[in-house]
């Protein structure tokens, strides 16, 4: 094979690749994402069908977290364990209406940034933020 078509294969295969990629880990995206379909993750969580949720593009996968009813939407990540970052939607049952640091807690770890806060281990690596959206729901991005 010429170093032509070597290059065309090369950049098909690239192509490929980056269609078939549904990892969505851009904040204002995945924010928007949550907007354009509000109604329909809130009536996910209302009535415990997810089906909808899970048809959404940029939604890879839907889960709990924790004994506190916790749902995970995450929409991606990138790298490999120990250095690897998750983005998405995060729902915290009653955390409607409540305050940042009655969520997350107060300790000195978590700081106000932008419109959310972040958490900085304070003898590790671990970075968490969240940025509340309504009705309990939260943008999240963690990096381990």
């Amino acid at each position: 094979m010429g170093k032509r078509t070597l290059f065309i294969l090369g950049a098909i295969l690239v192509l490929l690749l980056a269609a078939c990629s549904r990892d969505l880990t851009d904040k204002s995206r995945i924010i928007s994402l949550f907007r354009k379909n509000e109604s329909t993750f809130l009536s996910a969580v209302e009535t415990g069908d997810f089906s909808a949720v899970s048809r959404l593009r940029g939604i890879r996968e839907i889960s709990t977290r924790g004994d506190e009813g916790e749902i995970e939407f995450f929409c991606g990540g990138r790298g490999l364990v120990p250095a690897s970052s998750y983005y998405g939607i995060l729902y915290i049952p009653g955390a409607e209406d409540a305050e940042l640091s009655q969520v997350f807690g107060d300790s000195p770890e978590w700081s106000a940034e932008g419109e959310g806060c972040r958490y900085r281990q304070a003898d590790g690596d671990n970075e968490f933020y969240y940025e509340p959206l309504g009705h309990g729901f939260f943008y999240y991005e963690e990096h381990f």
